[in-house]
């Protein structure tokens, strides 16, 4: 299932949804001017948040937890892929807590990412 709201201005809601695991996995992308935001989970409540952007000083994307529990890497490290990737401001949120879920919630996310990058960020 595929839903994007889209305002005049170009930010834009893009949500979807798979079958992973025999489990439901939610996306859902707030797109942004040159940053965007995901939140990933098997349910619909977000637990924690990071955000990670890239600075002239250093060649990998920096980040940190803005809330939640602090020792949320699941989050920060994956905000700081999509980072560097894209060259985007990411803010991340992971609810996901199954190793092998989260390697294919990635997967997929990243899948999407590649195919249709219009709908995460504008440039």
């Amino acid at each position: 299932r595929i839903k994007e709201m889209e305002s005049p201005r170009g930010v834009g809601v893009y949500n979807f949804s798979e079958v992973l695991e025999n489990q439901i996995v939610y996306f859902n992308v707030l797109r942004l001017k040159q940053s965007f935001l995901v939140w990933i989970g098997t349910e619909k409540k977000m637990q924690g948040l990071a955000v990670a952007m890239k600075i002239p000083s250093s060649t990998e994307p920096v980040s940190t937890q803005l809330f939640g529990v602090t020792t949320d890497l699941l989050s920060a490290s994956l905000a700081q892929r999509l980072a560097k990737r894209t060259g985007c401001q990411c803010f991340v949120s992971v609810n996901i807590s199954n190793s092998l879920l989260l390697q294919q919630a990635e997967a997929t996310l990243l899948g999407r990412l590649q195919t249709n990058p219009e709908l995460f960020y504008i440039q």
